[in-house]
This record gives C-alpha cells, sequence and structure tokens, in this order.
C-alpha cells in the first residue's frame, strides 16, 4: 500500500512539474510574439500602439519571471527603443 502510494505522489510531481514547463514556454512564446508585434508597428509610426503592446508584453514577464529576469529585460529595452523611434529622448532613459 506504501508503494502505490509513493508512486501516486511520484506521478502526481511529475505531471506538476510538466504543466509549469509548459506554461512557462508558453508565456516565453506569448511574450516574444509581443515584442515582434510592437516593432513590426514601429515603421509604419503605430508608436501608440507599440507602446501599448510593449508594455503589457513587460508586465507579463516581470509578473512571471520577475523583474531579474533577461526576457524582461528584453521587454524594457523594447520599450526604450520605442521611445527613442518615438523621438522622445528622455523616456528612452
Amino acid at each position: 500500500m506504501k508503494q502505490i502510494c509513493i508512486f501516486f505522489c511520484y506521478l502526481h510531481v511529475t505531471f506538476y512539474a510538466n504543466a509549469q514547463t509548459r506554461d512557462v514556454k508558453d508565456v516565453i512564446r506569448e511574450v516574444d510574439s509581443l515584442v515582434q508585434l510592437s516593432r513590426d508597428m514601429l515603421p509604419k509610426g503605430k508608436f501608440d500602439e507599440s507602446l501599448k503592446t510593449i508594455e503589457y508584453a513587460e508586465a507579463l514577464a516581470k509578473n512571471t519571471f520577475g523583474p531579474n529576469d533577461s526576457l524582461y529585460a528584453y521587454c524594457l529595452y523594447n520599450h526604450g527603443r520605442t521611445h527613442y523611434q518615438k523621438r522622445e529622448y528622455q523616456q528612452a532613459e
């Protein structure tokens, strides 16, 4: 009986860990897609829409991975880049 209980606990932990990994991968894909969408808007002059998109990606990355994650830093870089393209140099810094 003890072995069966341990086996089911192992299955539960394994399944939960795999589910977490898929969720993280989905968030990474979503943030990356949002950053790309934001960058695609810049040549078209859609700066305000681009800023809204990158701000959403930024919040998603920060809430999921924290403020010290490289994906969040990538969003911050693109946020500044968008302001720079818009010629808002003070906000780009």
